[in-house]
């Protein structure tokens, strides 16, 4: 039998995987969020001012380097959920 932790719970996994799963569905939306500015900060790179495409470049590359950390940490976090839920299993 399972000793419950600090909140009582003795088996605090379902409410961690909810938590995770609801913080997965906050991460596609930022994902979703972050390829609209890519999109539209693309539509910049032809400007005619230089220093506006020069802008959008830079926009561009700092938005890319923000979509791989949010993508990064979605199948970081759904990886260490399927290790937790297998070595339950066990």
């Amino acid at each position: 039998m399972a000793l419950p932790n600090r909140s009582g719970n003795p088996n605090p996994s379902p409410a961690r995987m909810a938590r995770a799963e609801q913080k997965y569905q906050r991460l596609s939306h930022i994902l979703e969020d972050l390829r609209e500015a890519i999109d539209t900060a693309k539509g910049l790179l032809s400007h005619e001012d230089p220093a506006t495409a020069l802008k959008a470049a830079n926009s561009v590359g700092q938005l890319a380097i923000s979509y791989v950390r949010v993508y990064e940490t979605g199948e970081i976090e759904t990886r260490l959920l399927v290790l937790e839920e297998a070595s339950q299993r066990q």
